[in-house]
């Protein structure tokens, strides 16, 4: 048991108790609220949030092994292995189909309701077959992630197998990212050439900017963390940047609450609601439209975001 083992260990402990309930509070609000609850765009949020509540769960187990200072058991640190990577494939293959509902939310595909919620729900299912799939793939011998106790991090294991397992992995995330970052630009130019064109009729609602606002900090953030580990393959890195990396990592669970209460001001006050802070009366809509999205690109409660 290292000291850097010690702190780290305690530091994730102290994530994942205050992260999960933070994110099930957060989820709660999307399921229960009208306002939310029919919307793509916080349907797909939900299901990102659930995903980094897997990766806590994960590091957690990671946390404990490092307090101890011991596996406990090669099956322990399969596990937390499997949720670790399992979950870092949904988040951002997530993050990408969070991109591409915002850039048909800005070209104005002529998508029906019943259409749109086809597409992203199978989408939905998809991905956590194959998050399911990488879970169960990394139970198989020589293709486990065991948690490292010197670095305090989990580690594929050293076989030919597990390296072509990592390269996919590896090559997925990127891919996933680019990908999320191309849907990006395009939306970013397709907003400019309309804006330009037709000002007059093309206005963008403050909702519809804060929610590819957020598509955007979470593409950046996971782009960060993931760039950085690729790095630190290639390049000896001093210890106190690893270990603000793995802490950063850790952080991701904590990324959505952080941009829910910090763009939403709805979903800000139910939360503070929550915990009865608040009398106030909390009054949201979810209107049908806005003039530069079609019907099932839906406001929620423009005048509280």
């Amino acid at each position: 048991m290292t000291t850097q083992g010690v702190i780290l260990g305690c530091t994730f402990i102290v994530f994942v108790v205050i992260g999960i309930p933070l994110q099930l509070i957060i989820i709660s609000i999307l399921v229960r609220r009208v306002e939310f609850r029919n919307i793509n765009v916080y349907k797909i949020m939900v299901h990102m949030s659930i995903s980094e509540c897997t990766l806590m769960i994960g590091h957690f187990m990671g946390a404990v092994m490092s307090l101890c200072g011991t596996q406990f058991h090669e099956v322990f640190s399969k596990i937390g292995g499997c949720f670790v990577n399992a979950s870092w494939i949904a988040i951002v293959s997530f993050a990408f189909v969070l991109s591409l509902n915002r850039i048909l939310v800005f070209i104005e595909l002529n998508l029906t309701v019943r259409t749109e919620r086809i597409l992203f729900t199978g989408m939905m299912m998809f991905i956590w077959l194959i998050a399911m799939a990488v879970f169960l793939v990394h139970l198989l011998p020589n293709l486990s992630v065991y948690y490292d106790l010197g670095k305090n991090a989990y580690q594929f294991e050293k076989s030919p197998s597990a390296s072509i397992s990592e390269s996919v992995e590896h090559n997925f995330i990127f891919s996933g990212l680019i990908a999320s970052f191309v849907l990006g630009v395009i939306t970013v130019i397709v907003i400019v050439i309309k804006r330009n064109s037709n000002a007059s009729q093309f206005i963008l609602s403050a909702a519809e900017l804060k929610l590819f606002a957020q598509a955007a900090i979470i593409f950046t953030y996971l782009t960060a963390i993931r760039s950085a580990w690729h790095l630190s393959h290639s390049v000896k890195l001093p210890d106190h940047i690893i270990t603000v990396m793995i802490v950063a990592t850790e952080a991701v669970g904590f990324l959505n609450p952080f941009l829910y209460l910090t763009f939403n001001r709805l979903i800000r006050r139910y939360f503070v609601a929550t915990f009865g802070l608040t009398k106030k009366t909390i009054v949201g809509f979810a209107s049908p439209g806005t003039q530069c999205t079609r019907s099932t690109s839906t406001r929620v409660a423009s005048q509280h975001i």
